[in-house]
């Protein structure tokens, strides 16, 4: 891949969510963090009804919480990923795709924007690898 080497061998127990490889000629990745998020669905619409560029366009929504987060909290999050996982089925398309990810019982160091962040970046540049061959 070279671009990603270095990214890749210092995180080498990166494990890929995303085996599909990319529809069409992908323009866009957008990486959405959720937690709590009972408006996710307002957002994902709001995609969905936005002017397209031409090409694809892929959304990945990463539901997180700590494993020191409350039953009720891991709760409402379980529930928002299993509805995310329906809506994306329905909303999906060649030109716009919803990839819903589930990261669960983070360890409290590990758990928040920043680790999440890092985690997509890699799942980002394994797609976008992809389209390098």
């Amino acid at each position: 891949m070279g671009f990603a080497d270095y990214y890749f061998n210092k995180n080498q127990d990166f494990i890929r969510h995303i085996e599909e490889p990319p529809k069409g000629l992908l323009r866009f990745i957008t990486v959405i963090p959720a937690y709590l998020e009972d408006g996710i669905f307002l957002t994902l619409q709001s995609l969905k009804d936005t002017f397209l560029p031409e090409g694809c366009l892929e959304v990945i929504i990463v539901v997180n919480y700590s494993e020191t987060d409350s039953d009720e909290n891991k709760g409402i999050n379980n529930k928002i990923y299993f509805e995310l996982i329906e809506w994306s089925k329905e909303n999906s398309s060649n030109e716009l795709t919803f990839y819903p990810l589930l990261a669960a019982d983070l360890p409290k160091k590990h758990a928040g924007v920043g680790q999440w962040v890092l985690h997509e970046k890699l799942e980002w540049m394994k797609r976008c690898g992809d389209l390098i061959v």
